[in-house]
């Protein structure tokens, strides 16, 4: 009976090791399949997915544009010699492929509204809008339909200018509904590309670190199914991808290795030194790792809660969907990896491979290195000098790649005429109606004086077009107020009911901004137009557009960036005080976190780093994950045998026994984030870079500044001889 008893114990780890596999692995093929088979993966991006749809200024633009009946625009310009019939033959058969397109309502060029080029050249309209500044290239106007699907519309006129362009004739296009499209196909592409990325560099990642093929195939599927899972959640709640929330899956794969990571070191730790027998070191390590987790998850969860209070529709989605993968990484983490860490069974290994052991970075980490200390904070004082320096109003090319076509195509649109459209409606003062025969001649001067502003491109107008209608004999025949109802009547496409209300008690002023005048912000521009506005006696009643839509939006993250961080620095710390109950230990904490933000700060201003939208949330995100090595510091210092939490003795084992696993998940975490920089979209390359930064500076912080504040040698006070 007794080798039948052997042999029952022997095969039973073999089927507790299967059955775990084929359990977990069959949990994650399904996860997979239901994602690729049940959620829309490609991002969805609009014009306005900068905003937030309750932000008080989004809501004016809507409102103008509703009430102007504004549409969606793509600017296409074609260059070549614009007087020779050739070009204005091409022009033409361009012009009528775009209007034949379903989802495109009407179009303008140069073939369909002026008589010729040279009536064109003349026309205080068509001058303005139609012709680039050194006149080599004419632009194509294409008005989208208020239903009509943007990316289906897009993909046509792709396809017209496919098979319009050649050498001879240039076909550049642009305009919101373009440049969102494209950035969606870049998302889709970076969420293929870094899901790819995320498997094989982590598999690599736990390799190095168990040396384990079992171990390596727990920590993929552990992170696998934490991803898949927060996919399905979001999805569940209806939160789409977006532009941040494309990186999800590799976050949540980021989030679920750093706990598994510490996990595997204490591990190692416990079998090495004989801290329990071999068979149950999994479930010690579980154990000791699990406090610390907790609230290195807890940290990591208040870090994307914070994004919740920036009225920013992409930030909010991250803070959301981040939150809940924090959670579901941690309960990945410990519910399926024990699973497969059980599997492991080394041999008893040598005394002195150890964590623990003397010698090598084991005996540097028992050191002090108060100059370390210190050089990193005089660096952090002189580093800080760059907070000044961040670009936190960056200009709309920054979302884009230097050199790239969306860049090129929105630069030279912004070079010749504007690129951000601002709209203001103008009202009279007491909001009595417009008498054209009075008003006219003021809202021109008005016109005029508003494009000499150096900020402003081109201004489409009601005077603008009464001046046009105005160049027909006969039409300089009647009153003006005759040639605005004329221009209301449907003769004329009710062209004027675009820029002038029904009770005609205020009108539109469309203007096309230059991102490239940057001698003043966004929202200094606006402030600057509205008082030239003021001075010619008209009231500006309600402002819209993506210019100061953005301006206001740039404001705000730069506002949220100094009362976030504060936020968080001021809630870890509460954390620091409940695990060491030690106001020293606070105060340690405090300036060991103050270290991150400004120094990460500082090193980005001094690069001239536009700190967008997009990239904003990296710093709250760095912070929430590198106080995760402080955290467990803390709590292996708590336990420690010296009960001292001031003791330099607790202070050195404690920093023996966790450098390893500090910097391992400082490489892992740098090797997820490092995938973002491989994006073709700019903002995604710079969240990445912003999260690698912190990431590497966490480790200065919590291995010598926290231990040489909280260990500090205070003075003696001297005793009074009597």
């Amino acid at each position: 009976m007794r080798p039948s008893f052997v042999q029952g114990s022997r095969l039973r780890p073999v089927l507790f090791s299967l059955f775990s596999f084929i359990a977990w692995g069959g949990l994650t093929v399904f996860l997979i399949f239901y994602v690729f088979h049940h959620i829309d993966l490609k991002p969805r991006v609009d014009e306005n997915f900068f905003f937030s749809s309750d932000d008080p200024q989004f809501q004016e633009d809507k409102k103008i544009s509703k009430i102007f009946m504004q549409e969606q625009q793509i600017i296409l310009s074609a260059g070549g010699d614009i007087h020779s019939p050739d070009y204005l033959r091409k022009v033409g058969e361009l012009t009528a492929a775009l209007s034949a397109i379903p989802q495109v309502d009407s179009v303008q060029s140069l073939m369909r509204g002026p008589k010729n080029t040279d009536d064109a050249l003349k026309s205080p309209l068509w001058k303005r809008f139609l012709f680039s500044n050194n006149k080599k290239t004419s632009f194509i106007y294409v008005f989208m339909k208020r239903q009509a699907s943007v990316e289906d519309g897009v993909l046509k006129i792709e396809k017209v200018r496919q098979r319009f362009e050649s050498p001879h004739f240039p076909i550049i296009i642009s305009g919101a509904p373009y440049i969102v499209e494209l950035i969606s196909r870049n998302l889709l592409r970076d969420l293929k590309t870094f899901s790819i990325a995320a498997f094989c560099v982590f598999g690599l990642s736990g390799f190095l670190i168990s040396r384990s093929i079992a171990m390596v195939l727990g920590t993929l599927i552990a992170c696998t199914n934490a991803s898949a899972l927060t996919l399905i959640l979001t999805h569940a709640f209806g939160i789409p991808i977006g532009p941040l929330t494309a990186n999800l899956f590799t976050i949540v794969f980021v989030l679920t290795l750093t706990h598994m990571v510490f996990m595997t070191f204490n591990w190692r730790h416990i079998v090495l030194e004989n801290e329990s027998d071999v068979r149950k070191a999994w479930l010690k390590a579980v154990r000791v790792t699990l406090l610390p987790s907790f609230w290195s998850m807890l940290t990591a969860l208040i870090g994307f809660l914070s994004l919740l209070s920036v009225p920013a529709t992409p930030l909010r989605q991250l803070g959301l969907s981040g939150a809940m993968g924090t959670v579901i990484a941690f309960t990945s983490a410990y519910v399926i990896y024990p699973f497969f860490l059980r599997m492991q069974t080394p041999g008893s290994p040598a005394k002195g491979k150890a964590g623990s052991e003397p010698g090598g970075g084991t005996l540097f980490f028992r050191n002090r290195h108060g100059r370390i200390a210190a050089a990193v904070l005089l660096a952090t004082v002189a580093a800080s000098t760059g907070i000044l320096k961040l670009d936190t109003d960056p200009s709309l090319f920054s979302y884009f790649k230097k050199g790239g076509e969306l860049r090129n195509s929105l630069e030279y649109v912004d070079q010749n005429g504007g690129s951000t459209p601002l709209n203001i409606v103008l009202a009279k003062p007491h909001g009595e109606p417009f008498n054209m025969r009075e008003d006219y001649n003021r809202l021109w001067r008005l016109q005029g004086t508003l494009e000499s502003d150096p900020a402003v491109g081109r201004i489409i107008s009601l005077p603008l077009l009464l001046a046009e209608a105005k160049r027909s004999f006969l039409a300089s025949l009647l009153p003006v107020n005759w040639l605005l109802k004329f221009l209301e009547s449907p003769i004329l496409g009710k062209a004027a009911t675009y820029y002038i209300t029904k009770d005609q008690t205020k009108t539109l002023f469309v203007l096309r901004m230059k991102e490239s005048y940057k001698q003043y912000d966004h929202l200094e521009n606006v402030d600057r137009l509205k008082g030239i506005i003021d001075k010619q006696g008209f009231k500006p009643v309600m402002i819209g557009g993506t210019y100061i839509l953005f301006g206001k939006l740039s404001k705000l993250v730069a506002s949220s960036i100094s009362e976030g961080l504060t936020l968080l620095v001021f809630l870890f710390m509460i954390m620091g005080g409940i695990i060491s109950r030690s106001l020293r230990i606070i105060g340690a904490m405090l300036m060991s976190l103050a270290v991150i933000p400004l120094l990460m700060l500082g090193i980005l201003g001094h690069l001239q780093f536009p700190v967008d939208i997009i990239s904003a949330p990296g710093v709250n995100v760095a912070i929430g994950i590198g106080v995760d090595a402080m955290i467990h510091m803390l709590v292996w210092v708590r336990r420690h045998p010296a009960g001292n939490m001031s003791a330099w003795e607790a202070w050195a084992d404690v920093r023996a026994r966790l450098w390893k696993p500090i910097l391992y998940s400082m490489c892992v975490v740098c090797a997820g984030f490092g995938i973002f920089i491989l994006s073709g979209f700019p903002p995604t390359q710079r969240f990445g870079f912003s999260v690698v930064l912190g990431t590497l500076l966490s480790p200065l912080s919590a291995l010598f500044v926290l231990p040489w504040f909280a260990a500090a040698r205070l003075p003696k006070k001297r005793k009074d001889k009597n």
